[in-house]
Formats: C-alpha cells, structure tokens, sequence
C-alpha cells in the first residue's frame, strides 16, 4: 500500500489547511512544483496589465480591448502595414527608432493597443511602456510596478486614472 501514490488517507488531507494540503498530493502524485515564480520581465507585465485592466472593467458600461498592432496575412505570408501607431507619438518615435522612418517594418511588431469602446487610449511596447496619445512620455510599466511592491492589480489601478483622462 506504501508504493500507491493515493495512499495517504484522506482524512488527513482533509484535516490540514487548504495549501499544505495541495501540496501533499502534488509530493504524492510527483508533480514538481517550482519553488518561486518566474522572473517577471518587461514583456510579461505588459500581458498581466493588459489582462488585468480588461478583467477589472468586465463588468462596467464600458467595452475594453486590447489587440496586437502586429498583422500576419497568412496567405501573403507577410505582414501588412498598420498604422495602428498614428495616434501615439512616442509610440511613434520609438518605432522609427527600431525600424528607420519610412522603413518596411513588420507592421507594428511589439505593439499593442488598448481601446476603450473602440477608441485606442494607449499603446504598450514589448519592453514594458505606456505610450499616451498625447505629449506625454511613455511611462515604464516595471519601474512602477516596482514601486507598487510588484503588485500587478496595484499597477493597474494606478495607470486606469490616466487612462480614464484619455478622451475615449
């Protein structure tokens, strides 16, 4: 009965708290479990703040969406040009940085835009900033997500105020 991995008596696992608990039939079952999360890069924060943003406005009036300024044509096999960017001039900016003014790019790879009932309020870069259409700078998401003890729903609460000032 020792080699059977269920074999740990169930009224034990119901006596111990829920997260001891988990991690008893994890052991038992050899499932490995990291010991710490994954190092949270620049990219990745984008894809939290953008999930979390949309998740906590679910339920408003409001329709938020996020889509990639990146456009695939699967029969071309290439990417179309976008100008998903127009609206953002430091998103601009740091494309042409990329890329070259006026150069064949694919599209606006390592962009995407949030818009709020189909208006863009901002632009995200793979290197983890907040472009506005306005003039103000981009905004780094990590240094702020530091600052707010890198707490993702902190992080998007904190950025929903000055996406809320955008005309959209």
């Amino acid at each position: 009965m020792e080699n059977n991995p269920w074999a740990f008596g169930w009224d034990k696992i119901l006596g111990m708290p829920a997260r001891d608990a988990v991690a008893t039939i994890e052991r038992q079952l050899l499932i490995n479990v990291p010991d710490h999360a994954l190092t949270t890069t620049e990219k990745t924060v984008v894809y939290r703040l953008l999930a979390k943003l949309i998740a906590t406005n679910v339920w408003s009036r409001d329709t938020w969406r996020a889509f990639s300024c990146s456009y695939y044509d699967a029969q071309e096999r290439d990417f179309i040009p976008s100008n998903a960017l127009e609206e953002f001039p430091s998103a601009i900016d740091k494309f042409e940085f990329v890329y070259g003014r006026g150069g064949q790019a694919p599209a606006a790879d390592g962009f995407w835009l949030l818009y709020k009932n189909g208006n863009s309020v901002a632009a995200f870069d793979d290197d983890g900033f907040v472009h506005f259409p306005d003039d103000r700078p981009p905004l780094s998401m990590m240094h702020r997500f530091d600052t707010l003890q890198r707490n993702v729903g902190a992080l998007a609460v904190s950025l929903e105020g000055e996406l809320y000032a955008v005309n959209a």
